[in-house]
């Protein structure tokens, strides 16, 4: 038994629920036009780990607040960082924090908030489309 999933935005399609572009724990890297590659990860808990080890680990990231490491991550050739870094303040996350040295719960609460912001769903407004699961 299986499934696929049909639809939906990339980063819902592909269990990548931070829209990484690369990771060691993708098991592929799928082009896809015109938004570029994206990395896919074999179950939702395994993308999950992923965006927490690229941002706790990551010497591109490491003794940055958060709002220097999010113009690294999503930069603005792809985002508006400066919104970007706006609605990580109204999801609460306190943007002055410096990575890796973070709270469990603070670890928490800005993966969540990445992942609204990334779309993450069926349904999510980034990278288009209403999303199905087919089971076989």
């Amino acid at each position: 038994t299986g499934f696929t999933r049909d639809g939906g935005n990339i980063p819902w399609r592909f269990f990548n629920p931070g829209a990484m572009r690369d990771s060691s724990l993708s098991c592929a890297i799928i082009s896809t036009k015109p938004n570029g590659d994206f990395a896919v990860f074999a179950d939702e808990a395994t993308g999950r780990k992923a965006l927490h080890l690229l941002l706790s680990t990551s010497s591109k990231y490491k003794g940055r607040p958060i709002r220097e490491a999010i113009k690294i991550y999503a930069p603005k050739k792809e985002n508006n960082t400066a919104l970007y870094v706006q609605k990580l303040k109204k999801l609460g996350i306190n943007v002055d924090k410096v990575l890796p040295n973070l709270t469990a719960e603070e670890w928490t609460e800005l993966e969540s908030a990445i992942t609204t912001l990334e779309g993450w769903g069926p349904n999510g407004p980034s990278y288009g489309g209403t999303g199905t699961v087919n089971h076989f």
